[in-house]
């Protein structure tokens, strides 16, 4: 899995859970701590619905009410009604702690650690995905889909559990995510001030 440690950008998408835990994710752009992307995320139980986004060093949210509840802790909704349908700019503080998990290369090492090690108890065979002829690999836990076209570049994953599935796109593209509207952006700042008035 060489080729995925080493991807520059990826498009990741999938979810993990079931039924009314499900938790649905897209992510697209640079597999770094520090380069842009754009991740949206929505978990059915908790109605949490959010946008993030990292563009030029900089962070921005955009989500639901049960979204900054979970995220940062809002209880009595404020932040969803001063924000209403803008972008939140994170602080550098929250993009630092957002940053440790938020990011295509954290997703990265996650399927990286669920890809099955070559073993006797690992069966491979030539199937397809999605229509198209792909290497499958499988142990007890997670099967792997990988393209026949000899970049061995993982395709999909499937926990056995039927718990998480994802699918891999778009590898070493060109990602070029836009700066939000600076009308359609708050500071945490603005936020901080209309809060208190």
């Amino acid at each position: 899995m060489e080729n995925l440690k080493n991807a520059k950008s990826l498009t990741v998408t999938g979810g993990s859970g079931k039924g009314n835990q499900k938790m649905d994710m897209s992510a697209k752009g640079a597999v770094s701590k520090t380069g842009d992307f754009e991740i949206v995320m929505k978990q059915t139980d908790m109605n949490v619905d959010f946008r993030m986004m990292r563009v030029d060093g900089k962070a921005y949210m955009k989500g639901n009410e049960a979204a900054y509840t979970e995220m940062m802790g809002d209880e009595s909704g404020t932040t969803a009604k001063l924000v209403g349908d803008k972008y939140l700019l994170l602080s550098d503080e929250m993009l630092r702690s957002f940053g440790e998990s938020l990011n295509l290369a954290g997703l990265r090492d996650e399927l990286v650690k669920i890809t099955p090690k070559p073993s006797t108890k690992m069966s491979a065979k030539v199937g397809e995905y999605d229509g198209s002829p792909a290497h499958v690999y499988a142990d007890s836990k997670v099967t792997v889909y990988v393209a026949t076209d000899g970049s061995n570049r993982p395709l999909a994953y499937q926990e056995t559990s039927g718990t998480q599935s994802y699918v891999i796109s778009e590898w070493d593209k060109d990602y070029s995510l836009a700066t939000p509207d600076p009308d359609k952006v708050m500071s945490m700042e603005e936020l901080q001030k209309q809060a208190q008035q």
